[in-house]
């Protein structure tokens, strides 16, 4: 599960929420990252992946955002 909530948030601060810059440095099409925020798709398994490399190399903790049932 994905808190897009906490994700929004993320963006917000991080990248003035400006999804340009938040694909770029993820390293997804910024289409992905409207979808999502938009609660439009469910983030797949390449951005979870990407975006857990992301939390990871930016010593961000990963488990406020992605969550196991």
């Amino acid at each position: 599960m994905f808190n897009v909530d906490k994700f929004i948030e993320l963006v917000d601060k991080r990248f003035d929420n400006n999804y340009t810059k938040c694909s770029k440095e993820i390293g997804v099409n910024v289409s992905t990252i409207s979808r999502i925020i938009n609660k439009e798709i469910e983030p797949g398994t390449r951005f979870l992946k990407l975006f857990s490399e992301y939390c990871k190399k930016n010593r961000i903790d990963i488990n406020k955002y992605i969550f196991l049932k």
